[in-house]
């Protein structure tokens, strides 16, 4: 019996060990119902491929940055100091992701840090078959 309990201890700490050991999946989720599977084909890319995403801004972009004084000023982002967006550090248990599918060729994407409700805000516009990130608030407060 001892060995059996031995034998069932060694195969349970295999298991934990292997399961906590694999990777989590880090990306942000982009499966929703509403969600064109164009869209969703060109997300991943966007994020994984940084000449791809360089291709599809249009720069100067539109949008905010973090520490903006003033919200109602003009601001554009520029190709030369633009920050690559990826999925490196994403943990989707400390962020919330939300859509709102305008039309089939327009989607505007917040994630939100859960803590803080910080968060940005992203537009995706598609043009002659080809989607592009045509806004970039680095930084909102509950959006």
């Amino acid at each position: 019996m001892k060995q059996h309990t031995t034998i069932f201890c060694s195969y349970l700490l295999f298991a934990v060990l292997f399961i906590s050991c694999k990777q989590q999946d880090q990306s942000i989720p982009v499966k929703e119902p509403d969600v064109p599977q164009d869209f969703i084909d060109f997300y991943v890319q966007f994020h994984s491929d940084s000449a791809y995403q360089m291709d599809h801004i249009l720069f100067p972009l539109d949008g905010r940055p973090a520490n903006q004084k003033y919200p109602d000023e003009a601001f554009t982002w520029e190709k030369d100091s633009w920050r690559l967006h990826s999925f490196e550090h994403f943990d989707p248990l400390l962020y919330s992701v939300t859509r709102k599918v305008t039309d089939s060729a327009l989607i505007t994407e917040f994630i939100l840090e859960n803590s803080s409700g910080l968060g940005i805000k992203r537009r995706f516009a598609k043009f002659s078959d080809e989607w592009y990130l045509i806004y970039y608030d680095a930084m909102s407060n509950g959006m």
